[in-house]
């Protein structure tokens, strides 16, 4: 009896030491996904960054470039007046 007892025992530590060990990989894989995901959203957040940062110089670029053709257009309307009005 001490023996049937004994191996039932044995046998159920094993089980729950089985289970221990898949939860403890199954907690390990979603803290990897966890991290990769943590480190994707910094990666795209970086990407993001630099994407806006890269838009705002375009449109610093295209806003100078308009202001530059501003003052020529400017220019050459006052030269034509003057050239008009001799």
């Amino acid at each position: 009896m001490k023996l049937l007892i004994t191996h039932v025992c044995v046998k159920e530590n094993g089980e729950k030491q089985a289970q221990l060990d898949r939860a403890l990989r199954d907690k390990r894989a979603v803290e990897a996904e966890l991290e990769k995901v943590y480190h994707e959203g910094i990666l795209e957040s970086g990407r993001d960054t630099r994407d806006v940062n890269e838009l705002s110089q375009r449109a610093c670029t295209a806003e100078r470039q308009r202001d530059e053709a501003q003052m020529k257009c400017d220019s050459l309307t006052s030269r034509l007046r003057r050239t008009d009005a001799m």
